[in-house]
């Protein structure tokens, strides 16, 4: 039996930034034998809320975000 490995990508719906968009057209694109699931979140601080509480695997936010908020 083949196992198809998971990736749950946590993703902040409220952001116009494009993240979302651009994270949900990679998932479409990943081979067969990999899932990846991308799971929406109210905003960045429950994206990583949800992270910090296991319930996703990683979270993607912009690179203008990340650097507003790297400290």
């Amino acid at each position: 039996m083949d196992s198809v490995q998971s990736l749950d990508v946590l993703v902040a719906s409220e952001s116009l930034d494009g993240c979302l968009l651009q994270v949900s057209k990679f998932a479409q694109t990943v081979d067969s034998h990999f899932s990846m699931n991308v799971k929406e979140t109210e905003n960045h601080e429950d994206t990583l809320l949800q992270l910090i509480d296991g319930k996703g695997d990683l979270a993607a936010v912009s690179g203008e975000w990340w650097a507003r908020n790297e400290d």
